[in-house]
C-alpha cells in the first residue's frame, strides 16, 4: 500500500517555518502511512537567522521549474520529510511593498504555477499518493492550487483560537454585512467579538485586520480560505482557550486544537552564543532574572531602546535581554545585528552600571532554552503566540510588550481575557503602512519598570499569584500533548478521520 503524502507550505519566517517542521514531526512519527514534502519558499532578503533555521532542515537541490536550471544536489529525507526549495524569485519592478509581509504574499501567488507542476510529478517520484496541502495560515491562496489538483487542503493557524476567530467574524462583517471594517479601530465603546470572553478595545485590533493600503484585503482573503479548508489545525490547547474553541464550535469546517506545538530548531550558527548565555545563567540564583526577547522579527527605535533600558535598569533586577537593530521603516527587510558601535543606542554608561547583574545579547537567542533555564524568572515579550505558549510550557510568567502582526490582542487576551501575563503595554505598535496613523508611541520606562516588578515580585501576592496561575498552566499544557491528552487525540483524530479518511473522497 502507497504512503500518503502531504505537501506543507510554510511562508519564510523563521517561527511560522519551525512549528510547522515539528508539526510535521509528530503527524509522521503518529502514523507511518504519512509522508510529508516542505516546498521552502525563500524571499530575496538577506535573513541569517532563517537561513540558518532552512539550512538546518537539510539540503535540498531546487526544482527544476519553467525557466529554472536544475541545480545539483541530493534530496534529503529524515524521518519521512523531505524539503524542497522553489526558486528565489526576484521582485517585480512594478509590485508595491514595504514589509516582508507583503513581499512574502505576493511571491506566493507568482510561485503558484511551479508549486502545481513540482507537486502534481511527486506521487510518480515519490511512489506515494498525495494526501493533500498543509498550508501556514499565511500561505493559503494556494488552496486553489489544492483543488485544481483535486485534494483537500488543512490550514495550520500558527496563532490562538481567539485570534482565528477574530479573522473569521471580520470577514463575515466585510463580506456579509457589508461593513468597512477598518472603521472599527475608530469605535467609541470596546468590541464584542465571538471568540474573547470579554470585549475587545479598539485600540488592540491587529493592523493586519484594519489597514486598507496592504494588509484588509489579503487578511479578508485568507479568512475565506480558511472556510474552504477540510480541516484547520490550532497550536492551542483546551484548558487555555476554552471559550474560544467553543465559539469555533459551530464553524462549516472542524477545527482542532492540537498545540502546544514549540520550535525546538537548533542553528549550529549561534552555538557558540548560546553556550555564553548558558554559562552566564548557570550562575545566577533561581527565578532571579528576567529575560527580555522580541521574536526574530523584533526591534525598536533608537528612543524606545532607551526607555526600556532605564525601566529595566531602575527594577533592580538580574537581567538578559536580546537587542536587535530594526528593519528600516520603509523598506522590506529583516531585523539584524548591532555594529559594536551600534550598541551605543543604549544609555551613556548602561552596561558598564549594568555588567554585574545584566547581559546585553547582540542578536538572535535561542528563546525556549532560556525559557527553560532554572535562573529564569520572568519574561517581558512582544506576544508572539510561539512565544506566549514557549513561556506557558515553562511556567515563566510574562510581561507584555507588543510589535506588530496579531500581537496588540495576544496581549490583551493574556493580561485581560486569561489573567496569564502582567501588562507593560498592550497596545503599543510598529506599523509601517498606514501612514494617516504614523504617529510613533512610546512605552516609557516606567511602564516597563512597573511590567517586570510585577512578574518578578510578590508585591501584594500578584506576583506569587501570576506565577502559580502560569505553572498550572503549564502543567495542562504537558498534560494536553502526552499520550490521552487533548490535543494528542485531537491530531490522532484528524490524521484517522480527515486525513487517511478523507484521501479516497479525492
Amino acid at each position: 500500500m502507497k504512503r500518503k503524502e502531504l505537501v506543507f507550505i510554510p511562508p519564510p519566517f523563521m517561527g511560522h517555518m519551525t512549528q510547522m517542521v515539528e508539526l510535521a514531526k509528530l503527524m509522521v512519527e503518529r502514523d507511518d502511512r504519512l509522508v510529508v514534502t516542505f516546498l521552502i519558499i525563500e524571499l530575496p532578503l538577506p535573513d541569517p537567522v532563517g537561513s540558518s533555521a532552512i539550512k538546518s532542515f537539510g539540503q535540498t537541490p531546487k526544482p527544476n521549474c519553467p525557466g529554472q536550471k536544475q541545480e545539483q544536489g541530493h534530496e534529503s529525507e529524515q524521518n519521512n520529510i523531505k524539503f524542497v526549495h522553489l526558486p528565489v524569485v526576484d521582485p517585480d519592478p512594478e509590485w508595491d511593498f514595504k514589509t516582508v509581509g507583503v513581499l512574502h504574499s505576493l511571491i506566493l501567488d507568482h510561485q503558484k504555477p511551479y508549486i502545481r507542476e513540482i507537486v502534481s510529478s511527486f506521487p510518480e517520484a515519490h511512489d506515494t499518493e498525495l494526501a493533500g496541502f498543509v498550508f501556514d495560515m499565511l500561505c493559503t491562496p494556494v488552496i486553489e492550487v489544492a483543488n485544481e489538483i483535486g485534494v483537500p487542503g488543512y490550514v495550520f493557524f500558527a496563532s490562538n483560537a481567539a485570534f482565528l476567530g477574530l479573522m473569521l467574524h471580520l470577514q463575515d462583517l466585510h463580506d456579509h454585512h457589508n461593513q468597512d471594517v477598518s472603521e472599527l479601530r475608530y469605535s467609541k465603546s470596546d468590541l464584542v467579538i465571538p471568540s474573547y470572553a470579554v470585549p475587545v478595545p479598539p485600540s488592540v485590533l491587529p493592523f493586519v485586520l484594519i489597514d486598507k493600503r496592504s494588509w484588509i484585503t489579503r487578511f479578508i482573503r485568507y479568512a475565506r480560505d480558511f472556510r474552504k479548508a477540510k480541516a484547520i489545525m490550532v497550536n492551542t490547547f483546551s484548558d487555555v482557550e476554552p471559550y474560544a474553541l467553543e465559539s469555533l464550535s459551530s464553524l462549516s469546517v472542524p477545527v482542532y486544537p492540537i498545540g502546544p506545538i514549540l520550535s525546538r530548531t537548533h542553528l549550529k550558527e549561534y552555538d557558540h552564543d548560546q553556550a555564553n548565555i548558558t554559562r552566564w545563567l548557570d550562575d545566577q540564583p533561581a527565578k532571579s532574572v528576567v529575560f527580555l526577547c522580541f521574536g526574530s522579527r523584533g526591534g525598536f527605535p533608537d528612543a524606545q531602546v532607551t526607555e526600556i533600558a532605564e525601566g529595566v535598569e531602575r527594577s533592580g533586577h538580574r537581567f538578559l535581554w536580546s537587542i536587535r537593530q530594526p528593519a528600516s521603516k520603509d523598506k522590506a527587510e529583516f531585523p539584524g545585528k548591532y555594529s559594536l558601535d551600534g550598541l551605543e543606542v543604549l544609555p551613556e554608561g548602561f552596561l558598564d552600571r549594568t555588567a554585574g547583574k545584566g547581559k546585553v545579547i547582540n542578536g538572535w537567542v535561542g528563546q525556549l532554552q532560556v525559557l527553560a533555564h532554572p535562573a529564569v524568572g520572568g519574561f517581558v515579550s512582544h506576544c508572539g503566540w510561539n512565544s506566549i505558549l514557549e513561556s506557558i510550557w515553562c511556567g515563566v510568567p510574562t510581561a507584555t510588550l507588543p510589535i506588530y502582526a496579531e500581537q496588540q490582542v495576544n496581549a490583551f487576551q493574556m493580561v485581560r481575557d486569561l489573567g496569564l501575563s502582567a501588562e507593560i503595554s498592550l497596545d503599543y505598535h510598529q506599523h509601517t503602512y498606514d501612514h494617516d496613523l504614523d504617529t510613533e508611541m512610546i512605552v516609557t520606562a516606567s511602564q516597563v519598570e512597573r511590567g517586570i516588578r510585577l512578574v518578578m515580585e510578590a508585591e501584594d501576592g500578584c506576583g506569587n499569584e501570576l506565577r502559580n496561575k502560569v505553572k498550572d498552566m503549564s502543567e495542562k499544557a504537558r498534560t494536553a500533548v502526552a499520550d490521552g491528552g487533548s490535543s494528542y487525540v485531537a491530531l490522532r483524530n484528524l490524521i484517522n478521520k480527515e486525513v487517511i479518511g478523507a484521501t479516497a473522497l479525492y
